[in-house]
């Protein structure tokens, strides 16, 4: 089981469903909460700590702060990430181990990327896992 992340824009019209701009995987569902909810709760990052009920919905008025978190969350990982850390990964059918702080902060670009996209199209983020 995996977290997920997507972008969903502002309603083109009355009556129109949101439109998903955007998906992506977060990550394996261990290695989000160990690594992004229980750092949160630690930190005090109330809305990803909300990540523990398997759901978030970031709201475009709170994209800002939820950047703050994450920027605070990475700061976190610097320190609290163990220098030999890794996670297993595969791609295509090779399997492979890969630098734990690496992996945390590529999902954590992506995750940067859909939160300037969400912002840009007046639209929200929604993690489920």
């Amino acid at each position: 089981m995996s977290f997920d992340l997507a972008v969903y824009g502002t309603p083109s019209g009355p009556g129109q469903q949101e439109t998903e701009l955007y998906e992506h995987p977060l990550g394996a569902h261990g290695t989000v909460m160990r690594h992004w909810v229980e750092p949160a709760g630690r930190l005090g990052l109330p809305l990803l700590a909300r990540l523990a009920d398997g759901e978030l919905t970031v709201g475009h008025h709170e994209l800002a702060a939820f950047a703050e978190e994450l920027s605070a969350l990475a700061r976190d990982w610097q320190t609290s990430v163990p220098d030999d850390g890794t996670i297993p990964v595969i791609a295509g059918r090779r399997h492979y181990e890969t630098p734990l702080l690496d992996h945390l902060l590529t999902r954590m670009n992506i995750l940067r990327v859909a939160l300037r996209m969400a912002e840009v199209t007046d639209g929200h983020l929604y993690l489920s896992g």
